[in-house]
C-alpha cells in the first residue's frame, strides 16, 4: 500500500505542476478569476505544499531546513486550499450570497490554520512536525469538504448539460469534462477527508493502512481524471464522441 500511495502521489504532484502552470498562463492571457484560482489550487497544493510538507519531516534533513520547509507547505497549501473554494463559487455560484459567505468563512479558517502552522514552523519541535496536530486535521477537513463541494457542483452541472445534448445545445466533451472533474473532486475528497479522521483518532495518517489506501487510491483517481479533463488526449476525446454516437444511434 506505501508503494501505491508513493506512486499516487507522484502522479498527482506532477500532474498538478502541469495543469497548474497551464491554468495560470491561460489566466494570464484571459485575465479571468477561475482560471486564476484552479492554477493557483493544483500549483501551490499538488506542486509546493504537498511535496514540501513530506521533505520536512525527512529523516536527516537540518534543521533551518525542515523549518523553512515546513513553514513554506503551510502557506502554499493554505492558500492553494483556500483558491479550490473561490473556483467552485465563481465557476458554479457566482450569485448566491450563501456561496459568497462560504468562501469567506473558509477562506478566515484557513488563514487562521496557516498562521499557527507558520508559527509552529518557527518555534516548536522540528522533530515533531511529522506528528500532526489539531490545525492539520482542521485543514484537512476544511480541504475535504472543498472537494466535496465542487464534485457536487460538477455533477449538478452535469446533469443540466446532459438535458441540453439532445437539443444540440450541449458538447459531449464538454460534459465529459464536468464528469471528469466531479470524480477527481471525490478522489481528493476520499484522501483528505480519511486523513483528517485518522489525525483526529490520534494515529499517524502515513503509517495507517485505511489513510494509506484512501491517498493511494484517491489519489491516483484524482491524478488520472484531472489529466483527461484538462489535457485529454485526442485519442480519448475521439473515444468520447464515437461513444456518444454509437449511443445516439441506438
Amino acid at each position: 500500500m506505501q508503494l501505491l500511495a508513493a506512486v499516487a502521489t507522484l502522479a498527482f504532484v506532477v500532474i498538478s505542476a502541469l495543469v497548474g502552470v497551464r491554468l495560470l498562463l491561460l489566466a494570464r492571457r484571459s485575465g479571468a478569476v477561475p482560471e486564476l484560482a484552479l492554477g493557483l489550487a493544483f500549483f501551490l497544493v499538488g506542486a509546493l505544499g504537498y511535496p514540501l510538507g513530506l521533505l520536512s519531516v525527512a529523516p536527516g534533513l537540518p534543521e533551518p531546513a525542515a523549518r523553512a520547509l515546513f513553514a513554506l507547505s503551510q502557506l502554499a497549501t493554505g492558500v492553494g486550499s483556500a483558491a479550490v473554494f473561490v473556483f467552485t463559487r465563481g465557476v458554479f455560484r457566482p450569485d448566491a450570497a450563501w456561496a459568497r459567505w462560504l468562501v469567506r468563512v473558509a477562506a478566515l479558517v484557513l488563514a487562521l490554520q496557516t498562521a499557527f502552522g507558520v508559527a509552529r514552523a518557527i518555534e516548536a519541535d522540528a522533530t515533531q512536525f511529522a506528528t500532526p496536530d489539531f490545525g492539520f486535521s482542521l485543514r484537512q477537513a476544511v480541504t475535504a469538504f472543498s472537494y466535496a463541494w465542487t464534485a457536487l457542483e460538477a455533477f449538478r452541472y452535469r446533469a443540466l448539460l446532459v438535458r441540453r445534448l439532445a437539443f444540440g445545445l450541449a458538447e459531449i466533451e464538454v460534459v465529459n469534462r464536468f464528469l471528469l472533474w466531479a470524480i477527481a473532486g471525490i478522489g481528493a475528497f476520499a484522501g483528505s477527508f480519511t486523513m483528517s479522521a485518522v489525525s483526529l483518532g490520534g494515529a499517524l495518517p502515513w503509517e495507517d493502512p485505511l489513510a494509506l489506501s484512501a491517498v493511494g487510491l484517491g489519489g491516483l483517481v484524482a491524478a488520472l481524471c484531472t489529466a483527461l479533463a484538462f489535457t485529454p488526449p485526442r485519442a480519448y476525446l475521439a473515444w468520447v464522441r464515437a461513444r456518444f454516437e454509437a449511443r445516439a444511434t441506438r
